[in-house]
């Protein structure tokens, strides 16, 4: 097996949120921005699609607190493997000392629920250096 195509470069952006509700809601900001759109409601499955599509995958939005995997071992697990990754995580509870921990573990930004569009497509084109 080949070396993987190195991250940020594909068209897709892999969202990862326990709340369907919420991933339907990124899902329509995301495309409307012109970007392709995997969802996946546990990191299980976020894990498995990554694996299927990762040439295809540009970023990966994660919420931090999620049943089973959190966001933040989803992120630490991917970006191991996949050094360089943006990876980007959601939430409405992280202290800045949280923050901080997840900033040094390679994680490219913080959006804070609740979503701000502008503020959320912002982060995103940082992330992936565009």
């Amino acid at each position: 097996m080949g070396n993987p195509p190195p991250p940020g470069l594909g068209t897709a952006i892999l969202v990862v949120d326990d709340e369907q509700m919420l991933v339907e809601l990124l899902h329509r900001i995301l495309e409307r921005d012109g970007w392709d759109v995997l969802e996946a409601t546990s990191a299980s499955i976020a894990l498995e699609l990554f694996e299927a599509n990762r040439d295809r995958i540009a970023l990966v939005l994660t919420d931090l607190v999620m049943p089973n995997m959190s966001g933040r071992l989803l992120a630490e697990e991917l970006i191991a493997k996949y050094p360089g990754l943006p990876v980007l995580i959601s939430t409405g509870y992280s202290s800045d000392e949280d923050i901080q921990f997840l900033l040094r573990s390679g994680v490219k930004g913080i959006v804070q629920k609740p979503y701000r569009t502008e503020d959320l497509l912002k982060q995103i084109l940082a992330a992936v250096g565009e």
